[in-house]
This record gives C-alpha cells, sequence and structure tokens, in this order.
C-alpha cells in the first residue's frame, strides 16, 4: 500500500520508494516490550541486528557491547529475557531499537509499569544513547532534563 501524497525520508532514503534502506535507519521501541521469554538479552540483539543487516562477526559483535554497555545491560547479556526485571526489560526494548545504530528512534511510553528509580535510571540511559540521532518519544511523563534540541516529546 502506498500513500495518496507526501513521504517520509529518514538519512535521504524515501519510505516510498526505498522503503528498505529508509527502515534500516529507524529504531522502533514499543509500548508492549517484545521479548521471546526463551531468548537471552545477547540472543536478542543478534537476531534484531541480523534483522538490521549487521554482518555476523565483528560487526555485529562491536555493536552488541556497545549497546549493552550503553544500556547497562552488560551484567545481563547471557540471561533470559523473562528473568529481567520490568525495567530492564525495557531496557532490552531500547537496545533493540538501537541495533544498526539508526539515525531515527521511535519510542512509545518509555518508562511505563517501573518503579521510580528505574524510572530514573531509564531515562538517564535513555539520554546517554539519544546523542546524535532524532528521538520521538509519546510519554504522560515529561522530565525537563530531556527538553532538548535532538529530543521531540509528545503527549
Amino acid at each position: 500500500m502506498y500513500p495518496d501524497q507526501g513521504d517520509i525520508l529518514i538519512k535521504g532514503a524515501s519510505m516510498v520508494t526505498d522503503p528498505r534502506a529508509a527502515r534500516s535507519s529507524l529504531g522502533v521501541c514499543p509500548q508492549f516490550t517484545a521479548i521471546d521469554s526463551q531468548l537471552t538479552v545477547r540472543e536478542h540483539l543478534i537476531i534484531y541486528g541480523r534483522f538490521k543487516g549487521l554482518e555476523r562477526g565483528e560487526e555485529l559483535d562491536r555493536n552488541i557491547d556497545i549497546i549493552l554497555e550503553a544500556t547497562s545491560l552488560t551484567m545481563y547479556a547471557d540471561r533470559l529475557a523473562e528473568k529481567l526485571s520490568g525495567g530492564n526489560q525495557r531496557k532490552l526494548a531500547l537496545a533493540i531499537a538501537l541495533m544498526g545504530n539508526p539515525a531515527v528512534i521511535l519510542i512509545d511510553e518509555f518508562s511505563t509499569g517501573v518503579d521510580p528509580k528505574m524510572k530514573r535510571d531509564m531515562w538517564n540511559t535513555l539520554r546517554k544513547v539519544s546523542i546524535g540521532k532524532a528521538i520521538v518519544i509519546t510519554t504522560r511523563a515529561l522530565y525537563s532534563y530531556l527538553f532538548r534540541p535532538s529530543v521531540l516529546l509528545m503527549d
């Protein structure tokens, strides 16, 4: 299905004429964490990295290591996703969205259903990984320290 008019360009790639290239520069973190309970954190990142076109070996491993560090999930890399706390499951969803270093990330209700301390940790993680990216967030919880030019918050 094609739009009647208009287009979206992501890093110069058209969603209408070159959707594969456009999607490769797009990360999505849905409201409801879509994880497989039988996979580890690392296995999730391997699968989604391959979906994003990362080559097996050094490229994929380097991307995973960077994302695990940035999201503070390194210590949980080999843990089953179902064994993570709710906050760390949300961090895994963000880590999945970050695979392939996308230029644009869409995030729906990033910190829903987690305790206040984990919520602060998650927002700090988001601030750390958002540098140089366009971030669109839908949320009911607006934090003043997120208001900066590279982050667009929608309520």
